[in-house]
């Protein structure tokens, strides 16, 4: 039984690794794309964004994503709320549905005398194993290499000796850097979207 366990042990830190890789490439990829801010966030026109780190869990590889609401744009707390829900329905829309969306209110401390205080979208997601690699997905990697070998390039990866390991190491980082990237593009298009939208009611409201 020992010898099982540690051997699941194994394989969780190496779909920790590679996922957290996968997400880290995404995260550099966003900030090249957009403006880079303090630690790995970034801002796209205003608004910022956060992916935070995988985690093992019994459900499969979990991680959170978050973005301020623009509260400057907003009179109330009411609006604010308002943005959340808006966000929020957009974001049950789309192909990936996330675990749990909340609207968190965070205080940072500036210096010994201010504090900043924003509000954020924050969304929590999970990927089942068998959704982020397969056998037949295994399988027809293994079929290409064969045929062209070098085409793919895999590297070396210590403690890991066969080469369907490899793959599905690979096939991991790449499938969860892919389907995140998804589920943030949907969220930037979102607040987009509900930004747009509340500012147009605003204006006719006002007129």
């Amino acid at each position: 039984m020992g010898d099982i366990a540690a051997m699941a042990n194994f394989k969780q830190q190496f779909f920790l690794q590679f996922a957290s890789l996968g997400l880290t490439d995404l995260i550099a990829e966003y900030r090249t794309r957009y403006e880079p801010k303090k630690g790995d966030r970034f801002n796209v026109e205003g608004i910022t964004y956060e992916i935070g780190p995988a985690k093992i869990t019994s459900q499969g590889i979990e991680f959170e994503i978050s973005s301020k609401i623009p509260q400057d744009e907003f009179p109330n707390r009411t609006e604010m709320v308002k943005y959340f829900e808006a966000v929020k329905a957009l974001m049950l829309q789309a192909a990936q549905r996330p675990l749990s969306i909340d609207m968190e209110n965070i205080v940072r401390e500036i210096s010994e005398e201010e504090t900043k205080e924003r509000d954020y979208v924050k969304l929590r997601y999970c990927f089942a194993e068998e959704a982020l690699y397969s056998d037949d997905m295994v399988n027809a990697e293994l079929k290409q290499l064969r045929e062209e070998p070098r085409k793919l390039q895999l590297p070396e990866i210590p403690g890991v000796n066969t080469l369907a390991g490899r793959v599905v190491l690979s096939l991991l980082k790449h499938n969860i850097q892919r389907s995140t990237r998804d589920i943030m593009d949907h969220l930037i298009h979102a607040n987009e979207q509900t930004r747009q939208r509340l500012r147009t009611s605003a204006v006719g409201a006002s007129s």
